[in-house]
């Protein structure tokens, strides 16, 4: 959770940061964050890759149903 904010609070989550990896389970490990109060549809998922230390970030609109991924972070 803390990593995810502070992408958020640094704005490293914006159009240069975009990517068009391939995440799966296999490769990555995988946490959600989502605010059942906050009602703004938004939830995140944070990819760390198995191999090495590099980090990506999915942000899922659930008002379209578009999501976008950031990174790779380290």
């Amino acid at each position: 959770m803390d990593f995810i904010l502070n992408k958020l609070n640094t704005s490293k989550l914006i159009k240069d940061n975009e990517s068009n990896a391939q995440l799966t389970s296999k490769d990555h490990t995988m946490c959600n964050l989502n605010n059942p109060i906050i009602l703004d549809g938004l939830a995140y998922s944070l990819y760390k890759n198995r191999n090495n230390d590099l980090h990506y970030i999915t942000v899922y609109n659930g008002l379209d149903g578009s999501s976008k991924t950031y990174g790779p972070f380290s």
